[in-house]
């Protein structure tokens, strides 16, 4: 290998411009369009900068850390971890344009991936003059985040606002108000041969319609959640996708409506209508934590080929929680699912305070999959028994 003449910051600009790439680039460029993940997250406007910090500013800086202290061993320290970090990035990058390509397999573009990013790195001490073409990059660093934050529903996180004109209606009698959603439901389940609540399977059900309202030929308007909640909540026809499911763009719904005449006792679930606090408990930290843990499991997802990330935790059909440490608790040694806490909590929560009724909104994940419970309410299968499948 040649002699690097280039001085230290220059590396060190190298480093953190293809750590850039690799590391944010993806990234901003999934999630720029996805903003239900941060909905999912409860995701704020700290969380949001937080998170362009870390991916924009710690992990390439952690890179250009670890070359400054092996310079501390040597030339030849520096030389190798220098050469190391960027036939590594090289390969990642070159991997991320392979892996979209259906003709080639996944070992057949990691070694076209590696070779490219060693004979691209070679190149690149031998003739130092090439160093330019990632030196012209340095704008990336820069133009990512920006556009992320500026260029995508993203901004209205950090930007949005939270005004309303419904806060002005007046409520004569204000009364309790329960309202829950069950997700994926389908009513022809619930029916018998004669189009009616089959009372021996869904004897509640079948009660509740007996002495209420049904409209039997109600559908949803989407098949995505998202997109499906706030039309409940506001009665209007879904937005644009690229509208999240965010109080800041929906700021005239059923909560906002009733928030000065109701104690609003709310659960969401992939979605963030609710102006004022939750029933959870789960601090703004913790929040954040989970978000960036989540963060870099779909990092390891899309820098690697697909078939290559089966024994990683999958992440088609939810938004959050990849790891699974929220959604389940662990009792007795057995991991039991956790769907049913929220409506739980509901129940407790219904109570009289004596000024006034309650507004009790629920969205539960039930009975979405995983199917694991029997009529009984018991479970016959592990939460964490999944099948992979792709999200609709």
């Amino acid at each position: 290998m040649a002699p690097d003449t280039r001085p230290f910051r220059t590396d060190a600009l190298h480093v953190f411009v293809l750590a850039s790439l690799v590391f944010a680039g993806r990234i901003y460029a999934t999630l720029g369009t996805q903003s239900t993940f941060f909905v999912a997250h409860r995701s704020t406007a700290s969380h949001i900068l937080g998170m362009i910090l870390v991916l924009s500013v710690l992990v390439p800086a952690a890179f250009v850390l670890a070359e400054w202290l092996a310079g501390l061993g040597g030339y030849r320290a520096k030389i190798a971890i220098h050469g190391f970090f960027m036939a590594s990035l090289l390969t990642a990058i070159c991997l991320s344009a392979l892996r979209g390509i259906d003709a080639l397999s996944s070992l057949s573009a990691v070694i076209m991936s590696c070779s490219v990013g060693v004979f691209a790195t070679a190149t690149y001490f031998r003739i130092p003059k090439t160093g330019i073409l990632v030196t012209v990059l340095w704008p990336v660093v820069l133009l990512f985040p920006g556009c992320f934050l500026f260029g995508s529903p993203v901004s209205g996180f950090v930007f949005g606002s939270y005004k309303s004109n419904a806060t002005d209606v007046k409520v004569g009698r204000p009364a309790p108000v329960v309202m829950v959603v069950l997700d994926e439901v389908c009513s022809m389940s619930l029916m018998n041969d004669k189009q009616q609540i089959d009372a021996v399977r869904y004897p509640n059900i079948a009660a509740l319609a007996a002495d209420a309202t049904w409209f039997r030929n109600a559908t949803t308007m989407s098949p995505s959640t998202d997109r499906v909640v706030p039309s409940l909540l506001t009665g209007l026809h879904p937005k644009d996708p690229s509208h999240p499911a965010e109080f800041f763009a929906y700021p005239n719904s059923l909560f906002t409506l009733l928030e000065k005449s109701h104690n609003l006792i709310v659960e969401e679930t992939d979605t963030n209508l609710c102006p004022q606090q939750r029933m959870d408990d789960v601090t703004s930290s913790e929040r954040f934590s989970q978000l960036m843990a989540d963060v870099f499991v779909l990092e390891i997802h899309i820098l690697l080929p697909s078939d290559w990330t089966l024994a990683l935790p999958d992440i088609t059909g939810r938004w959050r929680d990849f790891l699974g440490v929220d959604s389940h608790m662990r009792t007795g040694g057995r991991e039991k699912d956790g769907r049913l806490k929220p409506f739980e909590r509901l129940l407790s929560g219904m109570k009289k305070d004596g000024k006034k009724p309650g507004l009790y909104f629920n969205h539960l994940l039930l009975p979405h999959v995983p199917w694991c419970y029997l009529p009984s309410g018991k479970e016959y299968l592990l939460a964490s028994f999944t099948t992979r499948h792709n999200s609709t």
